[in-house]
């Protein structure tokens, strides 16, 4: 499935970003975990819609992350999605809802760019989270650690699920390679480097209908 499938949204693009209209979200519950058939006829339902598209984000074979998102033709700005992660490595047939909310933004890569700030895991030397807009540490806040991102994967797509109040994630996929990085998105403007890997794949789900 093209990857540009995600990114045919009504937008306005405004220098180094494109928005999009109406962008609302729910609040999550960080303890709410599944068995993985419950993802499908519990939560999913839940939301509304049958079509669905699943972006899986996987490393050294194993899925880490699932990025349901409604499949709406003409209203992108009005999709539902769902974040879940496996409760753990040896119990990956249990899902855990990270996120959720309602709209997509499709971002400009920002791979051309020079940022001066790296961020890095615990025990990198480099911090993993930049801080708010206007900060010392990273003036630029959430923008400096989505440039330095697009500057590791070079030309990428990025696609963010805002969740005002709560957590929201923007994800970075590279063209060459399936490489990806996963950024959280803080409420303060401020933005942390969340997780990272090699392999994705891209494809549709309908769900059942109840009789």
């Amino acid at each position: 499935m093209d990857l540009f499938f995600y990114m045919r949204f009504w937008c306005l693009p405004f220098a180094l970003f494109c928005f999009c209209i109406s962008i609302e979200s729910v609040k999550s519950e960080p303890d709410e975990c599944y068995p993985w058939k419950s993802v499908f006829t519990e939560v999913l339902p839940s939301e509304g819609g049958t079509d669905w598209n699943t972006l899986m984000l996987s490393d050294n074979n194993k899925w880490k992350y699932l990025i349901y998102s409604q499949r709406l033709i003409e209203k992108h700005n009005t999709a539902r999605w769902v974040i879940v992660n496996p409760y753990s490595d040896d119990r990956p047939e249990v899902n855990c809802v990270i996120s959720r909310g309602k709209g997509i933004l499709a971002l400009r890569s920002l791979d051309s760019t020079n940022p001066t700030a790296k961020f890095g895991m615990p025990g990198s030397g480099y911090p993993r989270c930049g801080g708010k807009f206007g900060s010392k540490e990273n003036p630029l806040g959430s923008l400096g650690v989505r440039m330095w991102a697009s500057k590791e994967l070079g030309k990428s797509s990025i696609l963010s699920f805002p969740e005002f109040g709560n957590k929201a994630f923007t994800v970075i996929l590279s063209d060459v390679g399936k490489y990806w990085i996963l950024l959280r998105d803080n409420k303060d403007g401020s933005s942390c480097y969340h997780d990272r890997g090699k392999g994705y794949k891209i494809r549709e789900i309908e769900l059942k209908k109840e009789k």
